[in-house]
């Protein structure tokens, strides 16, 4: 009997110590589960959030018909009520708050640890008081910079075209020393945004007011940094843009208005660029010159999209037609540049970067005879468009 007792309990006790590391296993295992579940359940947000917001300002000049500047994005919110802020601080200051996602028309997606999203928008892109007075067209450089959780730089900082407009961002757990409330406002937290962002956005993604300004990604499980977050860049709204036939209604009554802005300009306004016996070439003059009104959208157009242009003219005060536009004879002429070429870095104003063969030969050779495509083709975005002025 005793021989059999010493046999059991070496028995119960493997049994036993079997049933701890089967229990340990399946703890581990249940974990790793949950935290897939979080980290798919934050990217999903995220993704939805960003196409949300890629959709709010493709269609912003549609959906704002007293302001209709391409590309603007709403501000954040800053009082907890899911809706975005009329103001949110000066033009050359970019905005950090709640994502508010009853303005751009998603429900209150959370992240995988429950919290509502954050959202930074770069004061060039913002739509406070209409916008900043900078241009803002397909060329307008972004304000924030990213690197991932290694370290490494996630945006191109020698090309303007790559730093991000907007950053999405999802605060995941509370982290060691973040204390985070109940709040009376459809999110959790401190309602006033400017004082609940250290409960939820880890310090050093609460950047300075001057650009650039670098955000760094964390990790969903880290402890130090569990920002997860997403990138929007000014060619994540134009791309699919360009493809929808609003924009091209968009192009093409661009270059209808700036025929008849031009019409009456008697030369080519200083500086001039290029100059023959017969005719000069420049940049279009802003708006106050050509004396639009300030308080109607087309002030605003013009001087956003001006630096794609360039105007000849025929020289003397009652000039006959010098030029022509695919054989129509014109006084003046009027060259937009298309949309720029794989590779292609607009950060100064060298014709070679605006316009293509044969405009650009056209030109650089002061030719009088020009040649191409009159109306914006979606097929071929980087196409130079003509208008004739008789």
């Amino acid at each position: 009997m005793r021989r059999q007792r010493g046999f059991v309990l070496p028995l119960l006790m493997a049994v036993l110590f079997a049933g701890i590391l089967l229990f340990g296993f399946d703890a581990a295992s249940l974990r790793q589960n949950l935290d897939r579940v979080r980290v798919e359940q934050t990217r999903r947000s995220l993704a939805e959030v960003r196409q949300a917001l890629i959709a709010y300002a493709m269609t912003y000049d549609v959906t704002h018909a007293g302001n209709p500047r391409v590309s603007l994005m709403p501000c954040p919110d800053l009082d907890n009520d899911g809706i975005a802020d009329l103001a949110c601080g000066t033009s050359t200051e970019f905005a950090i708050g709640r994502l508010p996602y009853h303005t751009i028309g998603v429900p209150r997606l959370l992240d995988g640890d429950g919290e509502c999203l954050w959202y930074a928008v770069a004061a060039n892109t913002k739509n406070a008081g209409g916008g900043s007075a900078l241009p803002l067209n397909w060329d307008t450089a972004g304000e924030f910079k990213l690197t991932n959780h290694a370290g490494a730089s996630q945006t191109d900082p020698t090309n303007p075209h790559d730093i991000a407009i907007a950053v999405v961002i999802a605060p995941g757990r509370p982290l060691a020393g973040q204390q985070r409330t109940a709040g009376s406002g459809v999110c959790s937290g401190t309602d006033q945004a400017s004082v609940a962002i250290t409960e939820f956005i880890e310090a050093n993604n609460r950047p300075p007011t001057a650009p650039p300004d670098v955000f760094h990604e964390g990790d969903p499980l880290d402890g130090s940094n569990n920002d997860a977050l997403v990138l929007i860049r000014r060619d994540d709204v134009f791309r699919p843009l360009q493809r929808s036939q609003h924009f091209k209604s968009f192009v093409d009554g661009l270059m209808t208005a700036e025929t008849g802005y031009l019409a009456g300009l008697p030369a080519v306004p200083s500086p001039v660029l290029g100059a023959s016996a017969t005719y000069s070439w420049g940049l279009l003059p802003d708006a106050a010159a050509l004396h639009l009104d300030p308080d109607k959208p087309e002030y605003a157009t013009h001087n956003d999209w001006r630096e794609m242009f360039r105007y000849a003219r025929c020289e003397g005060e009652s000039p006959a037609p010098c030029l022509s536009v695919n054989g129509e004879p014109c006084t003046a002429i009027i060259v937009f540049g298309g949309y720029r070429g794989s590779g292609v870095v607009r950060d100064s104003p060298v014709l070679a970067k605006y316009f293509e063969e044969p405009t650009l030969s056209a030109l650089t050779s002061m030719s009088a005879i020009f040649s191409g495509a009159t109306e914006w083709n979606a097929q071929a975005p980087s196409t130079d468009l003509l208008a004739c002025i008789p």
